[in-house]
């Protein structure tokens, strides 16, 4: 099972999560950083402390310290979300190829 798994290939970029329209204009994140369907994508480190920087400066970090967003954070939260969609990518080739309908329709 392990080498099946090293011999796919991740078709969207890596460490990518939606976030919202709201959210990017609350935050006045850089759109450079998004694509168009509004998924940021981190390159690099750089990247994510900027974009918890970002966050950071709404908080109130004084009074609320355990509030912060840490760009390590971020980027676990990516590579979860990646491995995520590897999984269910895997799922629907090798076992059940409608689930993704099968979900849509439940929900």
């Amino acid at each position: 099972m392990l080498k099946q798994i090293e011999n796919k290939k991740i078709e969207k970029p890596f460490r990518e999560f939606h976030v919202s329209r709201k959210v990017r204009d609350k935050y006045q994140f850089s759109e450079s950083l998004f694509t168009l369907s509004g998924n940021v994508i981190f390159t690099n480190f750089f990247a994510a402390r900027t974009f918890a920087q970002k966050i950071n400066q709404k908080k109130d970090l004084i009074n609320y310290p355990e509030q912060a967003v840490k760009a390590g954070q971020l980027i676990a939260m990516g590579l979860i979300d990646e491995i995520l969609h590897y999984i269910v990518g895997l799922y629907v080739q090798e076992i059940k190829s409608s689930i993704m309908e099968e979900a849509i329709s439940f929900f």
